[in-house]
C-alpha cells in the first residue's frame, strides 16, 4: 500500500467540505471483483473529520499496508508503510488558508482550486498535468496529460442522487456533489456504469461498478 499522496485519491476520493453535515464518516470499505481479491479499508478520522489512519486488509484479514496523515495548522505529513510497518513514501503538503494542498514536497505540482473548493489543476508543469472541469458542483471531466498522450475521462450523476459519503480528504478539494453514475475514459471507449443500494439513513451501503470485462462491488460501513 506504498501509494502517493496524490494516488490516495484513488482510495478514497476526494473529500467533502460540509462534513459536518453528513451522517457518519465510512468505517470500513469492503471490495471485490472479477480480477482482484477481496479486501478491505478501515479508515480513522480526527475531531475535524479529517482522515488520520488507512489499513488495508486482504480476504483473510490479514493487514497489507496502511497510511498515515498529521495535520498543522498550515501543512499536513503523509506516510504510507507495507505490512511490516517499514515506511515506503514519505510526502509534507503545504495547505492553503481553506485547508487544500497547494503543493508537495519532492513533487513539483502545483494545485490549484476553484472559490467552491474544486480541485481544478494538478500541474507538474516539466511532464504532466492533470485538468478538471465542474458543472452543477460535479466533476465531468478529467484531461491526464502525459509527456507523449493525453487521456480523457467523462462523467455523469444521478442528479436526484447526493454524494453523502465522506473519507476525510477534503484537503484535495471538494468532491462531486451528486453520485457518479457513468465513466468514461477516452471519446468512443468503454463506459463503466455505477448502481448503488443505500442504508436507513440514505448513505451507499452497496456500490456495483459494471464495465466490459469488469465487474466489481464495494459495501460500506459508517460510523454513527
Amino acid at each position: 500500500m506504498a501509494v502517493t499522496l496524490f494516488a490516495v485519491i484513488a482510495i478514497g476520493g476526494c473529500g467533502k467540505k460540509d462534513a459536518a453535515t453528513i451522517n457518519g464518516n465510512i468505517k470500513k470499505v469492503f471490495s471485490t471483483s472479477n480480477s482482484n481479491s477481496p479486501s478491505s479499508i478501515g479508515f480513522t478520522y480526527d475531531a475535524q473529520n479529517r482522515l488520520t489512519l488507512a489499513e488495508q486488509f486482504d480476504s483473510a484479514g490479514t493487514l497489507v499496508g496502511h497510511i498515515t496523515v498529521t495535520y498543522t495548522a498550515n501543512s499536513l505529513h503523509y506516510e504510507a508503510f507495507d505490512s511490516a510497518g517499514a515506511s515506503q513514501y514519505v510526502a509534507d503538503a503545504t495547505l492553503n488558508a481553506q485547508g487544500l494542498v497547494t503543493s508537495v514536497t519532492g513533487d513539483a505540482s502545483v494545485l490549484t482550486y476553484d472559490s467552491e473548493g474544486h480541485l481544478l489543476l494538478r500541474d507538474n508543469g516539466a511532464t504532466d498535468k492533470d485538468i478538471y472541469t465542474y458543472s452543477n458542483g460535479n466533476k465531468i471531466k478529467e484531461i491526464s496529460v502525459g509527456s507523449s498522450s493525453s487521456d480523457t475521462t467523462t462523467y455523469t450523476y444521478l442528479t436526484d442522487k447526493t454524494e453523502l459519503r465522506n473519507r476525510g480528504m477534503s484537503f484535495m478539494g471538494k468532491g462531486s456533489k451528486n453520485l457518479l453514475s457513468t465513466e468514461t475514459r477516452n471519446p468512443g471507449a468503454s463506459v463503466r456504469v455505477y448502481t448503488y443500494e443505500y442504508d436507513s439513513k440514505g448513505r451507499v451501503s452497496k456500490e456495483t461498478t459494471v464495465e466490459p470485462f469488469y465487474n466489481g462491488v464495494q459495501t460500506f460501513t459508517y460510523f454513527d
